[in-house]
């Protein structure tokens, strides 16, 4: 909701008080509506409103000078909210991968209420803008060849970011089995890197080893 002030002018209305409309007109793509309503009374605080061509059918195609009450008032609102978080959403998603978790967040950070986002989140989902799947196959496939991490390391980074440990454990499994990561090697692969720093710094043998069993373990992978 964008405030607008009086029926002409500019600022917003109580969220509890009724709507009295001062246009109605069509959005863009005549998927959605666009309504200029004041708070109570032609004179008072207006906002403007984006709601679905559905949801203008559901509160009976009201016209200008009507007044929106009670349960139709609060349909408008709500749609206008949902339709401000889904845009966030695909903002947020455009930026940057989210997860299902993630995302919801950030919506509630932005200030839309816990039903707004869930149903931005699910919105997005369903549309196939937001696939986990997709995400960590990318994410396990980066974070492994890339950057050498093993299969904890990589567990503990993703579920930081919101993805569910069982959803992560699955990805990494499909990753191993399709190819597209082998930790085997990879792990060789990290022992060769850090190999030549190790034998310049380290006096003993034995400090050789513990200082590679601490590398290993922090980069996820088991000291043997």
């Amino acid at each position: 909701m964008r405030s607008l002030g009086k029926c002409g002018s500019a600022a917003g209305g109580d969220d509890s008080s009724p709507l009295f409309l001062c246009r109605v007109r069509e959005g863009k793509d005549g998927k959605y509506l666009i309504l200029d309503a004041a708070a109570d009374s032609p004179d008072g605080e207006r906002a403007r409103y984006v709601i679905p061509v559905s949801v203008y059918e559901a509160i009976g195609y009201p016209i200008r000078g009507d007044l929106l009450g009670g349960e139709r008032a609060q349909k408008v609102r709500d749609a206008d909210e949902e339709m401000r978080a889904h845009r966030a959403a695909m903002d947020l998603l455009a930026y940057a991968d989210n997860s299902e978790r993630s995302l919801h967040r950030k919506l509630r950070q932005k200030g839309y209420s816990d039903r707004a986002a869930e149903d931005a989140v699910r919105a997005v989902v369903e549309d196939g803008f937001l696939s986990e799947e997709r995400q960590l196959s990318r994410l396990i496939e980066r974070e492994a060849n890339e950057r050498l991490y093993g299969p904890r390391k990589i567990t503990a980074r993703l579920y930081a970011k919101g993805y569910s440990a069982e959803r992560i454990r699955k990805a990494i499994d499909e990753a191993v089995a399709q190819g597209a990561v082998n930790f085997r090697k990879n792990r060789e692969k990290l022992i060769r890197k850090i190999t030549p720093k190790l034998l310049e710094t380290c006096e003993s043998d034995e400090e050789f080893s513990e200082k590679k069993k601490t590398i290993l373990y922090k980069y996820g992978y088991k000291a043997e």
